[in-house]
């Protein structure tokens, strides 16, 4: 089977529904599967949503976000579509509704999987969550998750958390509100689950000294308040830390084989900052350093397609951040290039790999190879 029949990229600029899906479906004969749309306002989504169920052979999975990427690079305009095409690939799709309480539908999608695979080879499958959800539910989710598919990589996007304006997830032809969606997908395509950072660890380091991780709130760093303790280290005063200087300056938690990101979001009036994850008193955290941002994607980019013998698509689920950091050091142009060059499609939204270590700073996604064969090494 040639590879145009394995996934199907398109992307459109246009904000009316019917022109937008007639770009986007434009040869799309033959291709019943699995379709990832990223909306990006003002389009007029019940129409939107209700003329791709119309037009795409199967089932049809997505989200609202402030931007999407695709053969045309970054736009902030449009929708984007990847679609998953053929024998070679099955999926199943849930909603799930309780955010707050998420385990007892996490249970029930666990008691359908085992009785579809008793034997779910891990190797072969991936999931996609895509959530409607602040901070505290997408954690839950993500935990019960983990705990209910063990082996199973799930990527995740949460679009509320990238934009003040209402988000929606997209689940059997509506856009709704405060629900997730949980796709398995079991597939003979090799791929590889990836996440990709851009920043490196200095040898300036801070210690979380009072916290609360459940708000995600770090009150003290080094005995003296937050925000003055991450000014002070930066050579800066405190009224200059801004989002724009959150999304450039990260705090990075070196591991034994990755680092982990956590970015700070707003200073509170005590002095405190609030992260995208929480950390726990007697963390370590160095300064980030940006490394070349084209040059550091690009690189992990070709090393996908090493590893896969090719890529013909790459789902990316972007974090905002790195958007901003795009704008701020004029980059929108060759960032689209090299979208292009890597094949990708996806969202702009603050993302989050399955395992929840790294929330800020990184693209997570899956990306395709360029024939039929097992997951990469």
């Amino acid at each position: 089977m040639p590879i145009s029949s394995y996934t199907r990229r398109k992307q459109t600029t246009k904000s009316d529904p019917v022109h937008a899906v007639e770009e986007l479906v434009a040869d799309m004969q033959a291709c019943e599967g699995l379709h990832f749309v990223f909306a990006t306002s003002p389009n007029d989504l019940n129409p939107l949503a209700a003329l791709l169920k119309a037009r795409c052979e199967g089932t049809v999975v997505g989200c609202t976000t402030p931007g999407n990427i695709g053969p045309r690079g970054f736009e902030r305009t449009g929708a984007a579509l990847l679609s998953l095409c053929g024998p070679q690939t099955r999926h199943w799709t849930w909603a799930i509704s309780d955010l707050a309480h998420p385990s007892v539908q996490i249970a029930e999608i666990q008691k359908q999987i085992r009785q579809i695979f008793p034997a779910l080879e891990s190797e072969k499958a991936f999931g996609v969550l895509l959530s409607d959800a602040a901070y505290a539910e997408q954690e839950r989710l993500s935990w019960a998750l983990n705990v209910a598919l063990p082996g199973i990589q799930v990527i995740e996007a949460s679009p509320q958390e990238a934009t003040d304006d209402p988000t929606f997830i997209l689940h059997d032809g509506v856009f709704h509100q405060g629900i997730s969606t949980f796709t398995l997908v079991v597939t003979d395509l090799p791929f590889s689950v990836f996440s990709l950072q851009r920043h490196r660890a200095t040898d300036t380091r801070l210690a979380v000294t009072r916290a609360n991780p459940t708000e995600r709130r770090v009150f003290e760093m080094n005995g003296i308040p937050a925000a003055e303790a991450y000014a002070d280290a930066l050579g800066v005063q405190v009224d200059e830390l801004t989002p724009v200087f959150f999304a450039q300056n990260p705090l990075i938690i070196k591991g034994p084989n990755r680092n982990f990101v956590r970015a700070p979001i707003a200073v509170n009036p005590d002095g405190s900052l609030d992260f995208v994850c929480g950390m726990e008193v007697g963390t370590i955290v160095r300064m980030g350093q940006l490394k070349d941002e084209i040059k550091t994607l690009r690189r992990e980019l070709d090393d996908l397609s090493i590893r896969l013998g090719g890529t013909q698509a790459v789902l990316a689920l972007d974090c905002v951040f790195r958007r901003v950091e795009y704008d701020c050091h004029g980059l929108d142009a060759v960032s689209s290039e090299v979208i292009n060059e890597g094949n990708m499609v996806g969202s702009s939204a603050l993302e989050a790999p399955g395992d929840s270590s790294q929330r800020s700073h990184s693209v997570v996604g899956v990306a395709f190879g360029a024939g039929v064969g097992r997951r990469a090494a």
